[in-house]
């Protein structure tokens, strides 16, 4: 469940990680806000869009995206999901390290014992019945997130408000046969300006850009175990050949090599 007032889940000095756990189903969005300590939103089950000014992540499960402090940040399931939100006591002094780590946003694998940490330290009780187990939980969780490898999986996103609609459009349904023309169409704007956008604002074309978004979904769908042909027809291409000949050209790595690994 969503809790209605993120303040009273507030970390601390002597509660550094606090966790709320969330079963949301679809049709769920989680409006812009920010607070003043970090936060990791990990999916367990489902997929979640969780979007900054600059950037949106397409978080599959067994993965989690960092939020420094102080970051505006809005979310949208893209599926039923079980989220945990991990909220990080960051202002400690001598913890410059740690606090490097969390300078920007960023996606990172979670590992089963990670989880299953998190899962613990869902239990609001703990840290009274048992302090000492309480702050070892804490000790780990936040040894094992600043351990946790990153995937380069964000999104960049504009902030012109047309070419922003045009992208959320493209990020609720990414197909490759999808045209710039109808997607500027439908945010008000011409092909030509949804172009100079493009390259004004993130600094790449239409088609990089959405060869971006489509390899962030399809690792989301491999990570819930998606087949790749089952993934290649999900986003629109004709075949399986020609969804890897694309992450293969952009990557440098064949879906299996690259979709697939683990940590």
């Amino acid at each position: 469940m969503l809790p209605l007032n993120p303040e009273s889940f507030r970390p601390c000095a002597e509660r550094p990680v606090r966790v709320v756990a969330r079963a949301m189903g679809m049709p769920t969005e989680i409006s812009a806000h920010h607070h003043p300590w970090g936060q990791a939103v990990f999916s367990d089950a489902g997929v979640v869009q969780v979007e900054m000014a600059n950037v949106a992540f397409i978080v599959p499960p067994q993965h989690a995206v960092l939020i420094p402090p102080g970051t505006e940040h809005s979310a949208v399931l893209l599926q039923d999901a079980s989220l945990f939100s991990v909220y990080v006591f960051l202002q400690e002094s001598g913890q410059e390290a740690r606090q490097r780590f969390w300078d920007r946003c960023k996606v990172v694998r979670a590992s089963p014992l990670l989880l299953e940490l998190v899962r613990r330290l869902v239990d609001e009780d703990l840290p009274r019945r048992d302090t000492g187990r309480y702050r070892a939980l804490c000790v780990v969780v936040l040894a094992e997130l600043q351990d946790a490898r990153e995937v380069g999986i964000g999104v960049p996103m504009p902030t012109e408000r047309r070419l922003r609609m045009l992208c959320e459009a493209f990020l609720a349904e990414p197909r490759q046969s999808k045209p710039l023309a109808q997607l500027a169409r439908d945010a008000g704007a011409s092909v030509s300006t949804a172009s100079r956008l493009f390259r004004d604002e993130l600094g790449m074309g239409f088609q990089q850009w959405r060869r971006q978004a489509l390899f962030a979904r399809a690792l989301a769908l491999a990570a819930e175990g998606m087949p790749m042909q089952r993934i290649a027809e999900e986003l629109g291409y004709s075949s399986a050949s020609a969804f890897t000949a694309m992450v293969t050209k952009t990557f440098g790595k064949s879906p299996r090599e690259f979709l697939l690994q683990r940590p």
